[in-house]
């Protein structure tokens, strides 16, 4: 559930301030949803997976 469209309001009625909007949903790690459908376990899924992989790079992409 995304909420209800029609609550949605013009922030900027006279187009003084506003000249445009977008909204943006990116996803990074395959298999999990997009953010408002993640739970607290999938976000602990994902940050363990991540961290295993980051202690795994040599050379130059070990980081400082």
């Amino acid at each position: 559930d995304f909420g209800d469209i029609n609550t949605l309001v013009i922030v900027d009625p006279t187009g003084e301030y506003v000249g445009s909007t977008r909204v943006r949903c990116g996803r990074s790690l395959k298999g999990y949803a997009f953010n408002p459908c993640l739970t607290d376990a999938n976000y602990k899924e994902m940050e363990d997976k991540v961290s295993a992989n980051f202690g795994s790079y040599e050379g130059g992409l070990i980081g400082k």
